[in-house]
């Protein structure tokens, strides 16, 4: 039994270390391009990340610019109703019928103005409201 053990080891021996080192280089092969992949789905996680910051950066800027314009437009409703407070209180005078027509006139514009900018007002909440949901959804 030796004998033939020995003449075994002497033919299948290198064969058994030839293979072993093609199986060592396929598992080295194999684990490489196991690590690009691994590195190409990191980047393109990272690109997804990127480009949700991007569009979250855009909504917040949206909103931020929206909030602005309503508080200016509420800031000038503010300073029309002031005015027309402080006309309705000088109006306590003995006028004569066409200065009160004209200062009625003026009022009923004022009115409209302020209307206007009520509605505007309104838009620019309801437009923030939208971006806001909007970015709600951005995040999830």
């Amino acid at each position: 039994m030796t004998e033939l053990f020995r003449k075994f080891c002497e033919t299948a021996g290198p064969l058994i270390i030839l293979a072993l080192c093609v199986l060592l280089a396929l598992s080295e092969w194999q684990n490489n391009v196991l690590q690009k992949e691994i590195a190409a789905m990191k980047e393109a996680a990272y690109q997804e990340e990127i480009k949700h910051a991007k569009q979250l950066s855009t909504a917040t800027d949206t909103i931020v610019a929206a909030s602005r314009e309503y508080d200016a437009l509420k800031l000038s409703r503010d300073d029309l109703l002031a005015r027309l407070r402080q006309q309705v209180r000088g109006s306590g005078k003995a006028d004569s019928t066409g200065t009160c027509e004209a200062r009625a006139a003026k009022l009923a514009r004022m009115v409209d103005e302020l209307s206007g900018l009520a509605e505007k007002c309104d838009a620019g909440w309801h437009g923030c409201a939208a971006r806001k949901d909007a970015l709600s959804e951005v995040i999830r």
